[in-house]
């Protein structure tokens, strides 16, 4: 009976890991302690350009990771969450890949804590947003060019309303003379 557990176990570890390396998210857990090392990350971490191995041994260090304009929000918003003792949070920000393509991507955490009420783990996982956040980008722009073609219609509007009006006026004195 026991061996029959363990098998069961063993197999839903092994299709569980196979779930997770089909899927585009990137699993981790994280040391809440300094330098936030890595304790587990997924395989499929790769599409950045980084290996489970390198990351645990802190190459880079996540800080190195995150991209600049958005490491100090992060690291604000992530001691919030553990002042305010929340289980979870979810974030949004841009990684840099091991080639330096900018990654956007939605973190989703699960808070481990101690006794004492303090953070020990960081569990969750990262999905690629990328190609989202492009196409927020594209949508954006193109709204932008949009309202500037309709403050240029409204302008020359206004202008051809003004010539009417002029026009209007030139031919009521040509009238007045006349008479």
């Amino acid at each position: 009976m026991n061996q029959t557990v363990a098998r069961s176990t063993d197999d839903d570890l092994r299709w569980a890991m196979q779930v997770v390396l089909a899927s585009p998210v990137v699993c981790f857990r994280w040391s809440a302690s300094n330098g936030w090392p890595v304790i587990f990350v997924s395989e499929n971490v790769r599409q950045w350009g980084y290996t489970p191995e390198q990351l645990r041994l802190g190459q880079p260090c996540f800080a190195e990771m995150v991209h600049p304009d958005d490491l100090d929000r992060i690291g604000s918003e992530v001691m919030n969450h553990f002042t305010n003792g929340d289980a979870s949070y979810e974030q949004e920000y841009r990684l840099l890949t091991a080639d330096k393509r900018v990654a956007w991507v939605v973190d989703r955490t699960q808070v481990t804590r101690d006794e004492h009420h303090l953070p020990i783990y960081l569990d969750g996982v990262l999905t690629d947003i990328t190609e989202r956040k492009q196409q927020q980008l594209r949508v954006a722009e193109a709204l932008a060019e949009q309202q500037r073609l309709n403050q240029r219609l409204e302008a020359i509007n206004n202008q051809l309303l003004q010539s009417e009006k002029m026009a209007a006026i030139g031919q009521l004195a040509a009238g007045i003379a006349h008479e």
